[in-house]
């Protein structure tokens, strides 16, 4: 018995170790679901106490997400999202400082090729469907003033 849970903590390790904890928070879930919610509760603020950079970039990539995701339903709405739309320019001002669009990237350095390929595809996708969007609509006037 403890021969085989020594070689599931040593898959667990190696996913971990590895990068890949879907497959742990998978597992937390199927095995005891109230131990998973708290899991999640307390991700971020442990996070955040383990390593206040990793827990910035998280939430970085977060409202990143969440300003990708304004654009493009701005987008669906037409001239009726304008105003979506300068509330994602002024959400990536007010968090990033900036007028300037940066999509999510990763903090860890990128070691499989495949991944960094799929990776690299992903950030020109969000470039050339957000960023051009960002920098042909900021300089628009609105109806408002």
């Amino acid at each position: 018995m403890s021969a085989e849970k020594a070689r599931i903590l040593d898959g667990v390790e190696q996913r971990v170790m590895s990068g890949d904890i879907a497959t742990v928070l998978q597992a937390a879930k199927q095995e005891d679901n109230d131990a998973f919610l708290k899991i999640a509760d307390n991700y971020l603020p442990a996070l955040r106490q383990v390593d206040q950079q990793a827990y910035f970039h998280v939430l970085g990539n977060v409202i990143k997400d969440t300003i990708i995701t304004m654009v493009r339903e701005s987008r669906a709405l037409g001239e009726q999202g304008a105003p979506l739309q300068a509330a994602a320019n002024i959400l990536n001002q007010f968090v990033f400082g900036s007028q300037n669009f940066q999509p999510p990237q990763p903090l860890s350095k990128q070691s499989n090729p495949q991944e960094q390929e799929f990776r690299q595809q992903q950030q020109l996708y969000h470039q050339q469907q957000v960023y051009s969007t960002f920098e042909s609509v900021k300089d628009e006037p609105t109806d408002e003033g």
